[in-house]
């Protein structure tokens, strides 16, 4: 394989990536004279809008007429010169590729990654044992809003799914955003149809919603648990400081020092690792110095009978966060967000019904399905089923390509590089 057959081009928005496309789609359509009619053919270009994909196919088009017309003297100076060929010959072989794309305008392949798609999952219908009369369902976003209507509309026939909307929508009160759930839940259910999402939540639809009330317990007891060990220390340590008639001010940085680290510890259901254990308390720990400068001489006296427990106390929270915090926040976390699970596997399933009901499939399920077929099987068989044969794949705004989606190229791609053929990625 050559070093120069995969290009990538890389560069900011505005700066010419579309020129250079354009550029090299007509570099390889007129390298071969012998060939014009068959070469454009066998060249895919693939960009992710229908807009963007017909603005490429004006511009190629555009361009072979300035060729062809000699209207553009730059620009066939440019092709001339990196095909190595005349000016006068360019322009005859721009003519002939003009001519034959109008004629052959199928055989004129740019189109999106999803209708390619489309074209692939089409072709492998069968093996993916997908009903012959399925329809594609792009706006996803429809759907979601009519299926969210359906449990909505379902309130006050399931108490749990009820309370579950009510809770959640309070929560989103509490977060600032608005009481309406739907715009939220959209997005949540957005994302659990998304690439590479599709395993987990199968594994999630096993669960019922009254399973989540059950998680949802166990998480509020492992939280509150939490809570609780640290409220313990800190009511154990203050006792002892209180035991022995002493003040905040008294001990190591006064009320906002080593003192202030208990009273954190009794007051706060969200404090960490980073607030407790501030420079100053880290110092006090280290030097085991723990009382201030204010402190009397009895009340050195009563700290020091009582400093090893505070120390004690202090590194066993120390010792328990490390062990423990990471949890009690993923949790917190979990429980927080609890009733959106919740509806949102409702939705989930929900949404499977709907689809099933109106046979649809989304365009965002294509790529997971076609990865099942295509890449067991061989690249020639893929070209065979498809009816085309491409030698070259230009690739148009590849930072917007998901893992999948190239995944399921790479095939067709490597078959192409192995053959010495050119492709390229902008």
């Amino acid at each position: 394989m050559s070093a120069k057959n995969f290009i990538v081009y890389k560069s900011s928005a505005g700066s010419g990536k579309t020129f250079t496309l354009v550029k090299e789609y007509l570099k390889l359509a007129l390298a071969n004279k012998h060939n014009l009619t068959k070469d454009y053919s066998g060249i895919l270009a693939i960009t992710f809008t229908n807009k963007a994909a017909s603005e490429m196919k004006w511009r190629i088009i555009k361009a072979l007429k300035e060729i062809s017309t000699d209207s553009n003297v730059m620009l066939t100076d440019l092709v001339s010169t990196e095909l190595a060929i005349n000016p006068s010959d360019l322009k005859e072989r721009a003519n002939i590729v003009l001519t034959d794309i109008l004629h052959n305008y199928s055989d004129f392949s740019i189109g999106t990654i999803d209708s390619f798609t489309h074209r692939i999952i089409r072709t492998f219908a069968l093996d993916l044992k997908l009903p012959i009369n399925f329809k594609i369902e792009l706006d996803v976003e429809l759907v979601f809003k009519k299926v969210i209507s359906l449990l909505i509309n379902n309130l006050g026939k399931d108490k749990l799914v009820t309370d579950y909307l009510v809770a959640f929508s309070l929560n989103q009160v509490e977060d600032n955003k608005s009481w309406d759930p739907e715009t939220s839940l959209i997005e949540f259910i957005k994302e659990i149809n998304k690439e590479g999402v599709g395993e987990l939540i199968n594994q999630l639809n096993t669960f019922e919603i009254s399973d989540f009330e059950s998680i949802k317990k166990q998480l509020k007891t492992v939280v509150n648990n939490h809570v609780q060990v640290l409220k313990l220390n800190g009511e154990k340590a203050l006792k002892l400081i209180s035991d022995k008639g002493l003040k905040g001010e008294s001990l190591a940085s006064g009320d906002k020092g080593i003192y202030n680290f208990y009273v954190k510890l009794i007051k706060s259901e969200s404090i960490s690792h980073s607030d407790l254990f501030t420079s100053t308390v880290d110092k006090i720990l280290k030097d085991d110095k723990w009382y201030s400068a204010k402190a009397t001489k009895d009340d050195k006296l009563a700290i020091e009978d009582i400093q090893q427990e505070l120390k004690e106390i202090a590194l066993y929270v120390e010792d328990y966060l490390a062990k423990n915090e990471q949890r009690y926040n993923v949790f917190k976390l979990i429980a927080k967000n609890i009733y959106a699970m919740g509806l949102v596997n409702e939705l989930a399933k929900l949404t499977a019904e709907y689809k099933l009901d109106e046979n649809i499939l989304f365009i965002s399920e294509f790529n997971e399905r076609i990865s099942e077929v295509v890449n067991e099987e061989p690249t020639p068989f893929i070209f065979e089923r498809l009816g085309d044969k491409y030698n070259h794949f230009l690739l148009d705004e590849f930072q917007d390509t998901s893992g999948m989606q190239w995944k399921n190229m790479l095939p067709l791609i490597d078959d192409s590089l192995g053959k010495g053929k050119l492709n390229l990625i902008v």
